[in-house]
């Protein structure tokens, strides 16, 4: 059996080539689609733009785009992707953005002055191409894909809200990690940008695939270090835009935190773990601390350990308490394509 995992962060892409019948795994960490398309969006400097695709995670995309109509050129976006941006039609409108239909696209993109971006968080033939260079097969049984998802609210709840609620419920309908495993078939709507991305990348190969949130991949991985055998953990995954945490009891969750990375603290940390374990941790005192949610089921017992991963794990230097850096496979920065590959091969045994 053969499964590739792409883990889709803001900073990085993670990538992790597993074969049943070989002993070596194949692992790659690129920088990832937001940071390169939105980098060539911002090296544009005399022409008009065209963007088309499907939704992708929003703001270096949407701060490149900002600094292209700020030099007094146009934008012109297409659906799906100018949900990239925001859910609100008006709010992209208003920014200057101009949204048109395939049919006037494609008379732009006859045009000698435009630019053309095709938006997506994966461009699958690149890769797929990149691995037959290296004699890797593209044969895969499974693929797999993580990426963050706030979640569209059809009735209007901000994104922080609503990525709470549908954490939540999930949650309180099966606190397992494998309670957030979508096939490409049983992907809810309101996992726009997931279920966007699950089926263009369906429709490309015909591969039967997996997606997840990136941050319930990333506590998965951390299960996998070998050096880790304790059953009771908070394990922790401070990533380039969102840190979160969650205290697991055999791997029952008992509940989380997330914040924004760019708004914590050491302190700030330290009290919320702490108040995590205690189980009296509040999603008001979250949002008070300009954090982006939290939910309690149970409290913690003492015994615990706790497990940290990610790329901007060296906040936690200045955090007074005991702590363990979480590698699977000896790597911590593809602790969530182990994760993600663990949730599949779990899923399909």
């Amino acid at each position: 059996m053969k499964v590739v995992t792409f883990d889709i962060g803001v900073g990085t892409i993670d990538i992790l080539v597993w074969d049943s019948e070989k002993v070596n795994i194949f692992k790659m960490v690129m920088p990832s689609p937001l940071q390169f398309i939105s980098k060539r969006i911002k090296s544009i400097n005399d022409r008009d733009l065209l963007i088309n695709g499907i939704e992708m995670g929003g703001y270096p995309i949407g701060s490149a785009i900002i600094s292209h109509l700020s030099k007094n050129l146009k934008v012109y976006m297409t659906y799906p992707a100018w949900k990239t941006i925001k859910y609100n039609r008006k709010y992209v409108l208003d920014k200057g953005i101009q949204i048109v239909d395939e049919k006037k696209a494609n008379k732009l993109n006859e045009k000698p002055n435009i630019e053309v971006e095709f938006l997506t968080d994966l461009n699958i033939d690149y890769y797929f191409e990149l691995f037959t260079h290296f004699g890797i097969e593209t044969d895969f049984d499974y693929i797999g894909i993580a990426v963050q998802d706030h979640g569209y609210s059809a009735d209007k709840k901000s994104s922080t809200n609503f990525r709470r609620e549908w954490i939540v419920n999930l949650l309180k309908n099966k606190p397992k990690f494998s309670n957030f495993l979508f096939s490409h078939k049983s992907i809810p709507d309101y996992l726009s940008r997931s279920k966007g991305l699950a089926n263009y990348i369906y429709e490309k190969t015909g591969i039967p695939l997996f997606i997840a949130d990136t941050v319930i991949v990333a506590m998965k991985g951390c299960l996998y270090d070998p050096n880790i055998s304790h059953k009771r953990l908070i394990t922790m995954d401070i990533g380039n835009g969102h840190t979160c945490a969650f205290s697991i009891d055999s791997e029952e969750i008992l509940g989380y935190f997330e914040f924004h990375t760019h708004s914590i603290t050491p302190e700030k940390l330290e009290w919320a773990l702490n108040s995590l374990v205690n189980g009296d941790l509040t999603n008001e005192d979250i949002l008070k601390l300009d954090g982006h949610g939290a939910y309690i089921r149970k409290k913690m017992d003492n015994d615990y350990k706790i497990i940290v991963t990610g790329p901007r794990r060296d906040i936690m230097e200045n955090v007074k308490l005991e702590y363990v850096f979480g590698a699977p496979f000896g790597d911590h920065m593809i602790t969530g394509a182990v994760g993600l590959l663990k949730l599949i091969l779990e899923r399909i045994k």
